[in-house]
C-alpha cells in the first residue's frame, strides 16, 4: 500500500511488476487485499486536510477498516496477515505495526520514511508546516520515535542511492530498533535509487516472497503451467 496524499492504489489498469507478484502470491494459497484510506487521492482535499500537522492516524485507521473488512471473509485467516509499502507505504508500514503491535503478523517496509525531519521540505511542509512551528506534530508523525514498539516480524528495505527518501531514514530506524534490542531484518541495495532496476528489483521480491513465506508460514507452489 503506499497510503499518503496525492496517492491511489486502487485502480482499473495494469500494474505492472506489483499486479504480478500480487497476483503470482495468490496463486500460492495467499490473499492480496489493496485499500486507498482518506489520505489518498480519491477524497480529494478533504482528506488532506485531515493530515494536516498529523501523519499517520488516519492512514492506520483505513488500515484497520480494511483488517475489519478482512475478517468479515471466510477465507480470511487475520492471524497470518502480512503488510507491506513503498516510500510513503513504507512510512504507514512502520507507523502501523508500531502502532498497532499483533494485527499483523509479519510487515516489510520499503524505502521507509522514518523521520519527517529527514524528507524533502517542499513536501512535509505542505503537510505538517515547518519543524520548528509543528515539533509535536512531527514527533508522533515519526516512526522512528516508536521503534522499541516494534513485537512483529520486520524486513526494512532501501537502495544506498536512494535521493527520494535518503537511507539515513533506515539507518537512523536501524539504529534505534539495534539500540532497543528489537529482532529484524534488513536489505540494502547498493547503488539503488527509490525505483531498483530489474536485476535488483526481481531480487526484491523474491526476497520479500521469502520472508512473508518464513513468518506467515505460507507458500504452497502453483501447479505448472501449460
Amino acid at each position: 500500500h503506499y497510503g499518503g496524499p496525492g496517492s491511489q492504489v486502487v485502480v482499473d489498469r495494469w500494474e505492472g511488476a506489483r499486479g504480478l507478484w500480487q497476483r503470482w502470491m495468490a496463486t500460492r494459497g495467499y490473499g492480496a487485499f489493496m485499500i486507498d484510506n482518506e489520505a489518498s487521492v480519491a477524497f480529494g482535499k478533504r482528506g488532506e486536510d485531515r493530515v494536516h500537522r498529523s501523519m499517520g492516524a488516519l492512514e492506520l485507521a483505513g488500515q484497520l477498516a480494511g483488517v475489519a473488512a478482512l475478517a468479515a471473509q471466510e477465507w480470511a485467516d487475520t492471524g497470518r496477515l502480512g503488510l507491506w509499502g513503498w516510500s510513503g507505504g513504507g512510512f504507514n508500514t512502520l507507523y502501523s505495526i508500531l502502532h498497532r503491535p499483533g494485527t499483523w503478523r509479519a510487515a516489510v517496509a520499503g524505502a521507509p520514511v522514518s523521520d519527517w525531519r529527514s524528507y524533502d521540505s517542499i513536501w512535509t511542509e505542505r503537510y505538517l508546516d515547518t519543524p520548528q512551528s509543528n515539533p509535536d506534530g512531527y514527533r508522533t508523525s515519526s516512526p522512528v520515535h516508536d521503534a522499541a514498539a516494534l513485537a512483529d516480524a520486520l524486513l526494512v528495505v532501501h537502495g544506498t542511492a536512494d535521493d527520494n527518501v535518503h537511507p539515513e531514514n533506515t539507518t537512523a530506524l536501524v539504529a534505534r530498533l539495534i539500540e532497543a534490542g528489537r529482532r529484524f531484518d534488513d536489505a540494502l541495495y547498493p547503488g539503488q535509487k527509490h525505483s531498483f532496476d530489474p536485476a535488483a528489483n526481481r531480487h526484491f521480491f523474491q526476497r520479500m516472497t521469502e520472508f512473508f513465506d518464513r513468518e506467515l508460514g505460507g507458500g504452497s507452489e502453483a501447479p505448472p503451467g501449460p
